[in-house]
């Protein structure tokens, strides 16, 4: 929680939940779908981490540099204390959690 009140200032309008199975393709132009978690937030971590997974759940590294340098080439990174990022990067999932249960029920 004190992790994302630092990063606070980098907020932007995201998608919220920008896994691959989100993404549709029309020929060569992706089309973004399941727009029902889209606000206010800091979402470049939480996004790498969701491409960059394998089959194990565990994070390729390689994927991962991949897709902030993408990022990166498209448009300046947020200057931030990545320790403190990655660690914002965990509430997604607990917000993702509180969002499934309460779906749930």
């Amino acid at each position: 929680m004190e992790a994302t009140k630092w990063l606070s200032s980098e907020l932007v309008i995201s998608h919220g939940d920008l896994d691959s199975k989100n993404v549709m393709w029309n020929q060569d132009s992706p089309i973004i779908i399941d727009w029902e978690l889209a606000g206010y937030k800091q979402d470049l971590i939480e996004t790498a981490m969701h491409w960059s997974e394998n089959e194990c759940g565990e994070i390729d590294k390689d994927k991962f540099l991949a897709f902030i340098s993408g990022y990166n080439k498209s448009q300046s990174m947020p200057q931030a204390y990545w320790n403190v990022a990655l660690a914002s990067g965990y509430l997604g999932k607990l917000d993702w959690l509180e969002y499934s249960l309460k779906r749930s029920l």
